[in-house]
């Protein structure tokens, strides 16, 4: 009879791993950023040992291609995609503030003859964070050019014994490297420009959904507050604080150095 009863309160190794899998897939961005970082770390620490290990000067070239070029890209790669993952979470945080401010501002944003995909909704949560089809073809390209240019430069210099030969694979491969490193660049800070776009009209949609938020903001006492989940500082009526999960509390000590926000702190 106990063994019966104390079967069902036994989880199954599949319920066990199941939180473990949705949180993968939806941080998928920075699990393989940090999968990278660590493929990198063990990347660059095999190009040394083969480095120290080999007698020949163009040999430790071409591990110096894999080892130290390789493990460069893939930290950037890493780094853009942490970038990727900050900019959706800034998307998201955009979308429960469009929501907060409800239905009127898109009413205004309507009457207004404003653009539907400024008005910065649900509905265009996906493309308001993505920069332009043009740039991300460019960019994309850029990334392709330069992996071809760095594994032809690795080419040259693993199958050459000539060291001048062996460096013209280096030079290469910093050049792919330099491509590569121009894509992810370029396209991260195009997305935050979107971004940026996106708080804007936001703003301009709650300002004219509520000709008197600036009264409200000005009658306010002047104090920050901040929130669990939040990373700036807010005045009491900021419709970002109220639509945070944690409970209002006001600013001091060390959360005092952060960024005031770009809706409330209009004149800021």
């Amino acid at each position: 009879m106990s063994a019966i009863t104390a079967a069902p309160l036994q989880p199954s190794r599949a319920a066990a791993t199941r939180p473990l899998l949705l949180v993968v897939r939806a941080e998928w961005e920075r699990t393989l950023a940090w999968t990278l970082a660590v493929a990198a770390a063990v990347l660059l620490y095999v190009g040394y040992r083969n480095v120290a290990a080999s007698p020949f000067a163009a040999e430790e070239v071409a591990h110096l291609i894999t080892g130290g070029v390789g493990a460069l890209v893939l930290l950037v790669a890493a780094v853009g995609l942490l970038l990727v993952a900050d900019l959706r979470d800034e998307a998201d945080k955009l979308d429960r503030i469009y929501a907060r401010l409800g239905r009127s501002v898109s009413v205004s944003a309507g009457a207004a003859g404003s653009d539907p995909a400024a008005s910065g909704g649900p509905a265009d949560a996906g493309a308001a964070s993505r920069p332009a089809r043009g740039v991300r073809l460019v960019c994309t390209a850029a990334v392709v050019l330069g992996l071809v240019i760095l594994a032809a430069g690795w080419a040259r210099a693993a199958g050459t014994a000539d060291f001048d030969r062996s460096l013209t694979g280096l030079a290469a491969a910093v050049l792919g490297f330099a491509l590569v490193t121009a894509g992810i660049a370029v396209r991260s800070l195009a997305a935050r420009r979107i971004v940026r776009r996106r708080i804007g009209a936001l703003l301009a949609a709650g300002s004219r959904s509520a000709p008197s938020r600036a009264g409200v903001v000005a009658a306010a006492d002047g104090r920050e507050w901040t929130a669990d989940g939040l990373t700036r500082l807010h005045l009491r009526s900021c419709p970002a604080l109220a639509s945070a999960p944690g409970v209002a509390r006001l600013v001091d000590g060390a959360a005092a150095r952060l960024e005031p926000c770009l809706i409330c702190h209009v004149e800021d």
